[in-house]
């Protein structure tokens, strides 16, 4: 069984749901086990932490984050109509690239999503558009 970090942004949970369905379809051969955070982090005055990942104040999560990507042996990034400005989606893909030795990472835009990039700060990348039979793929 694979492990997959999902980077996303949050505004696309419904995506990351549908990534998720592919390991409960009893019609689908891949499986893999979701490596992202499932509950946020939270700072010390009790709120979630939505402070950029170069704030000090960011430094449990990121440590939290880059264990996960560690633990990790894909990344998937889903890319949808906010992920180009998201500070969080880029770090977390600098960092695999940086603890990864060969990090095999796919670059989809979720469903219905034909247009959306990545950061410009990310370069030598293929964005796929979603494809059920090519995540499934790619999972296995």
């Amino acid at each position: 069984m694979k492990t997959v970090f999902v980077s996303y942004d949050h505004d696309d949970q419904n995506a990351k749901r549908d990534v998720e369905s592919v390991s409960s379809n009893n019609n689908n051969t891949a499986s893999f086990h979701d490596n992202s955070l499932i509950e946020p982090i939270y700072n010390s005055n009790g709120h979630v932490n939505r402070r950029m990942p170069s704030d000090p104040a960011s430094e449990n999560i990121r440590k939290t984050i880059k264990n996960k990507l560690e633990e990790s042996s894909k990344l998937l990034v889903l890319i949808g109509r906010d992920t180009h400005s998201s500070e969080w989606v880029k770090w977390e893909i600098e960092t695999f690239k940086s603890i990864k030795n060969n990090p095999d990472i796919l670059y989809m835009r979720i469903k219905g999503d034909y247009f959306s990039n990545l950061p410009k700060s990310v370069h030598d990348y293929s964005v796929k558009d979603w494809n059920m039979s090519e995540l499934s793929s790619w999972l296995k």
